[in-house]
């Protein structure tokens, strides 16, 4: 783990290294580009990123924690750590439908599929 990315949790660490965000050594600020110069469009959104990951979240297994899910699947989806990025497989776990991006068996996930990871804040 390198000085910039020590104290970072690993979903922020998977955003800079998305967004391939380089950040200001001195301040840990995304540099605006240059004095009197607008943000990039990247730039707004990696402020909107960060914004909304110092919200606090509600505890996980409410149902407002649930109320969260987007239904994209991705959580579903095999990942392999490639270098610094999360790189999403072809290969679903088989409770999941593709077409609505549900679980066919949600209440009972963990029991029928034991490689299934509750997802968190991190």
């Amino acid at each position: 783990m390198t000085q910039r990315t020590k104290g970072k949790s690993a979903k922020q660490r998977a955003i800079d290294s998305a967004l391939s965000v380089i950040t200001d050594r001195r301040n840990g600020r995304v540099p605006a580009g240059g004095r009197g110069r607008r943000k990039t469009k990247k730039q707004i959104e990696i402020a909107r990123i960060e914004k909304w990951l110092t919200k606090n979240l509600p505890p996980q297994g409410t149902p407002e924690w649930e109320a969260l899910c987007t239904h994209c699947g991705k959580c579903c989806y095999d990942k392999v750590w490639r270098g610094s990025r999360l790189m999403l497989l072809k290969s679903a776990c088989g409770f999941l439908d593709t077409e609505t991006n549900l679980c066919k068996c949600y209440e009972d996930r963990f029991e029928n599929e034991p490689l299934c990871m509750p997802v968190g804040a991190e």
